[in-house]
């Protein structure tokens, strides 16, 4: 199964206020988490092969009360580098793998979104499901490379 907006929304609708900073960037680690075992190369991700992934997110994410948007992005960001630095343990028959293009825009599309969801006062699972539409664009294009004669195939 590819990544999928709904699956990323459904996770972090899950998602409780948290009373301090570390809690909730666990919570949003562990709901992307969630929705990355979903991406799919040679197949979907490998069980367990993501926990070095997420404790880069976690530790990118470190001052997100202040930072806030560039919290997330570096987290994210920090996610994908090390699922394409691991991308043979993730899918096997990966030789490497390449993150998708967008990961720079995550704040600013997550941004355009934010003050839409308070304006509309949506509720906290509607708003994190608005904020996955505006995540998931940025995470598509990652490249996985294959042993030739396989060419280059999308991260979906």
């Amino acid at each position: 199964m590819p990544l999928l907006p709904t699956k990323l929304g459904d996770a972090l609708a899950k998602i409780e206020p948290k009373d301090n900073e570390p809690e909730a960037i666990s919570a949003f680690a562990e709901a992307f988490e969630d929705y990355f075992y979903g991406a799919t190369a040679t197949g979907p991700a490998v069980p367990g092969s993501l926990s070095a992934a997420r404790a880069a997110m976690e530790g990118a994410m470190t001052g997100l009360s202040v930072s806030g948007l560039a919290s997330i992005q570096l987290g994210i960001t920090a996610f994908w580098g090390i699922a394409c630095a691991s991308a043979a343990s993730v899918w096997p028959g990966v030789l490497s793998a390449s993150p998708p293009p967008g990961l720079g825009g995550i704040a600013a599309a997550v941004g355009a979104v934010v003050p839409l969801s308070a304006a509309s006062k949506l509720d906290g699972p509607s708003a994190w499901r608005a904020m996955a539409l505006a995540i998931h664009p940025c995470m598509l294009g990652g490249i996985a490379v294959l042993p030739p004669p396989a060419a280059p195939m999308p991260i979906l």
